[in-house]
């Protein structure tokens, strides 16, 4: 296939800075397109186009990509047009020949300080609307109207899912990775002021985790088997088995009085209380980091009886949420947390010499949606999701809907 860019310009992208632009054809031309600056399109046909007088390019698929033009009705409404049929306002928005129709957004043409016209951006769109509403209510409530004062943060280039340029303000110029960051965090800040967290997901769902195209064989690979629709009524089992070792652990320690006790049953090392004849349990072993060390000196240790208790009632409600199946996702990260502690710790128990990861693996299973198979999960999150939805349209709750059973 060949792909060719043409563009009448001296170079693309001409409201970037020359680095970033010379960044964009340079990326271009590394994929294999063919960048033709200074070409004027003169001549179409079903199998060609033709390039200033002679120079012809034999196509049966041409895409154009002309720019912004308002729609031909504002010819119709007998006010001024500007360039591309742009409507043209005063510093309110007003049109100039009826202060009473505001015209915002692309369709209108807007001179800023420096006599520039505002481009048609997001930011553009968003910031006219609201000077206008106000103004609209200005008018209505006899106030004073105010002008618009665009505060454009700057402009971003996608080329294809991996590769962009930013040109924003306050910050230096960015290409490739941190641009292409930059760029879906402003994709969600914006989907989140208009459709909130369940967008936000959408999102997120759609950009990384389903792709189309073709990547590379590892990359597809691991994005196709996590885009797959696995049945999680196979982690119930899993699931039932991992939380009744949690609760069996909380009460084997509230039978050793690790709730009741008058005196600590856990220390920096493991040893024998001489009065009670209680084994301690260490915090700390050999291969501990010193920076948990020090933690386990200056936090833990000052407040033994509040953490012997805060570790019965973690363990106790680890293995109730299993076993339930409610706010599975996230006791599935504590207990990953409180495996993650205990190795950094005194370590993880062993068998045949090996450490006892099976813990960590089972919690990492229940990150699948375990508890929406035979699990309260099933009805509470799409509860909550429904609820979430109420919330951000009418800024509040109602819960009596939103039950799916």
């Amino acid at each position: 296939m060949r792909l060719v860019q043409v563009e009448g310009l001296p170079h693309l992208c001409p409201f970037l800075d020359p680095k970033l632009i010379a960044k964009v054809e340079g990326y271009l031309r590394k994929k294999g397109v063919e960048v033709l600056t200074n070409s004027f399109i003169t001549g179409v046909t079903p199998n060609s186009l033709t390039i200033g007088e002679t120079k012809t390019i034999p196509t049966r698929t041409l895409i154009w990509t002309g720019g912004v033009k308002a729609n031909a009705f504002v010819k119709e409404l007998g006010v001024s047009l500007g360039d591309r049929d742009r409507i043209v306002t005063n510093q309110y928005l007003q049109t100039l020949e009826y202060p009473y129709v505001y015209a915002i957004g692309d369709n209108m043409e807007y001179h800023d300080k420096d006599d520039e016209i505002l481009a048609p951006l997001v930011e553009t769109a968003i910031q006219s609307a609201d000077c206008a509403a106000y103004n609209i209510a200005a008018d209505i409530e006899g106030h004073d109207k105010k002008s618009l004062d665009p505060n454009l943060h700057g402009v971003m280039v996608s080329i294809g899912p991996l590769y962009s340029v930013a040109q924003l303000s306050g910050m230096p110029l960015l290409a490739g990775f941190h641009a292409t960051l930059i760029k879906h965090l402003v994709n969600i800040h914006y989907l989140f002021g208009i459709g909130g967290l369940e967008l936000v997901l959408e999102y997120l769902r759609h950009q990384f985790f389903y792709k189309s195209r073709r990547s590379t064989r590892l990359l597809q690979t691991g994005i196709g088997n996590m885009q797959r629709k696995n049945s999680t009524f196979w982690l119930l089992p899993l699931r039932i088995w991992l939380g009744l070792m949690w609760l069996i652990s909380g009460i084997q320690k509230v039978q050793n009085d690790w709730w009741s006790s008058s005196w600590p049953l856990i220390g920096l090392t493991g040893s024998t209380d001489a009065t009670a004849s209680a084994t301690i349990t260490p915090l700390t072993g050999p291969h501990t980091p010193n920076w948990y060390k020090a933690i386990a000196e200056r936090l833990i240790m000052p407040n033994a009886l509040l953490f012997q208790k805060l570790i019965v009632v973690v363990e106790i409600g680890l293995g109730i949420a299993f076993i339930l199946g409610v706010f599975t996702f996230i006791a599935g990260l504590i207990s990953i947390g409180m495996h993650i502690n205990f190795a950094l710790g005194a370590g993880l128990p062993q068998t045949n010499g090996l450490p006892d990861l099976w813990w960590v693996a089972a919690s990492i299973a229940m990150l699948a949606g375990a508890g929406r198979a035979f699990g309260i999960d099933y009805y509470l999150i799409p509860f909550l999701r429904n609820q979430l939805r109420y919330f951000q349209k009418n800024k509040r709750l109602n819960i009596l809907e939103g039950w799916e059973l």
